[in-house]
């Protein structure tokens, strides 16, 4: 197999596709910083508030360097494409951002009787210009503006509440209950422990977007916004509207020739409201030899966790919520431990 050398008429009669690198491509890094204040209000209580920091750059990021975009104008003038003969240039660059900032909470307590109680919340904010879709998927709707694509990750979650349970069953011997039971019904009666994590949060943000009216072939194109999309539903209950998360009346295809006005990740999708419960069963069989046995409900109360709905306008379901995370799931287990 021969290689053609790469000269200046080479170069100049390649047409289709282009892949361009950055000569100056640069290596990514990344910053943390914390502060936190525990304090202990008695031997088996302890609470902890902290603050959590992070800035990335030069993250990998994707863009058509031969777009049609012009500066301070959502109009597409083909025109003011650089590199015409080309169907346009991949270019990579490690020249993305991302930040984290977040307020952190937490309660731990150790009752009497077996019983522990976790709590743990978080309030936060990510931002980034890159990674919709991972590094080799293009974010951006114009080349022209990167600093247009900033907004929230897709990862962002505002808010997040958990709850984790432990409580030891006071059955047996030596507990509140049947404390002088005989070893063999102590084998039965004996030994549960119940599981609980509870959690409650926002949802994940999402992108409005529209058909590709420009002349941009590789572009994440975006929907014109024509009002918040979420206050104009006079019924918020997706069980009660017909499974509308923002209203379709408040997104629109920019006309042909123009991008869209509005930027990545606007809306937040549904929050998680999700329980899983665990029973667990210790026998002891020898000294060092027992028998566990665990039933875990996934999502015990069977709670609908909604996805984020159809985004796309022009769709059948555009607005609509159309798919629904794992309903409950229950796993059996039996364990020899020695």
């Amino acid at each position: 197999m021969s290689l053609v050398p790469i000269t200046q008429q080479f170069a100049n009669n390649v047409t289709g596709t282009v892949l361009a690198l950055d000569q100056g491509l640069r290596t990514p890094y990344s910053e943390e910083w914390n502060f936190s204040i525990q304090h202990s209000i008695d031997k088996n209580t302890l609470v902890e508030v902290a603050y959590v920091g992070s800035e990335s750059q030069r993250l990998p990021i994707r863009w058509n360097v031969d777009d049609c975009s012009t500066p301070g104008s959502l109009v597409c003038d083909p025109a003011v494409r650089p590199w015409r003969q080309y169907s346009y240039v991949y270019f990579a660059a490690n020249a993305g951002f991302a930040s984290y900032q977040a307020l952190t909470a937490k309660f731990q307590r150790e009752f009497s009787g077996g019983f522990n109680f976790l709590a743990n919340y978080t309030w936060s904010k990510a931002l980034t210009d890159t990674m919709e879709g991972g590094a080799n998927t293009p974010l951006n709707q114009m080349g022209t503006c990167l600093a247009c694509d900033k907004g929230l990750a897709g990862f962002n979650v505002p808010q997040r509440l958990t709850i984790a349970t432990v409580w030891e069953l006071p059955v047996g011997t030596g507990k509140r209950f049947l404390r002088n039971v005989s070893p063999f019904w102590n084998r039965v009666a004996g030994g549960w422990a119940a599981d609980a994590i509870t959690s409650f949060s926002s949802g994940n943000p999402f992108t409005v977007n529209a058909p590709n009216n420009t002349a941009d072939p590789l572009t994440n194109f975006r929907a014109n916004r024509l009002c918040n999309g979420r206050t104009e539903l006079q019924n918020s209950n997706l069980r009660a509207n017909g499974l509308y998360w923002f209203s379709p009346a408040c997104f629109a295809a920019p006309p042909i020739g123009f991008f869209g006005n509005s930027g990545t990740h606007i809306l937040t999708g549904p929050g998680l409201n999700d329980w899983d419960i665990a029973l667990e069963k210790n026998a002891p069989i020898r000294e060092a030899m027992k028998l566990q046995f665990r039933a875990e409900f996934f999502n015990a109360w069977n709670h609908t966790q909604f996805e984020n709905p159809d985004s796309t306008v022009g769709d059948a379901n555009f607005g609509q919520v159309t798919q629904a995370r794992d309903a409950r799931e229950i796993q059996l287990g039996l364990k020899l431990l020695w």
